[in-house]
């Protein structure tokens, strides 16, 4: 396993998840091993948070997108917040 800017922003998608869903664990009972690894592959994600929009759940999907050069930057993901809330706030 390697860790990258890209997997860091795998890792911030699940942590932003964890904080739509007042810090329930992701995917409770599952044992993180091969099989877990190739669901991921196949596309298993995280379902939508109850307290998130569904604006908010697409930049969480955009994080785990599983080509790492598909998913968003740092940088990307800060100009996508101040875009969701300039929208909430008008």
């Amino acid at each position: 396993m390697s860790f990258s800017p890209q997997s860091d922003v795998w890792s911030y998608g699940v942590t932003i998840w964890e904080l739509f869903q007042l810090g329930e664990t992701p995917w409770p009972g599952n044992k993180f091993g091969l099989d877990f690894v190739k669901e991921l592959k196949h596309g298993k994600r995280l379902e939508k948070p109850i307290f998130a929009t569904c604006a908010m759940y697409q930049i969480m999907l955009n994080c785990w997108n599983e080509a790492p050069e598909k998913r968003p930057s740092f940088k990307k993901l800060s100009q996508d917040f101040q875009q969701l809330n300039a929208h909430h706030f008008r």
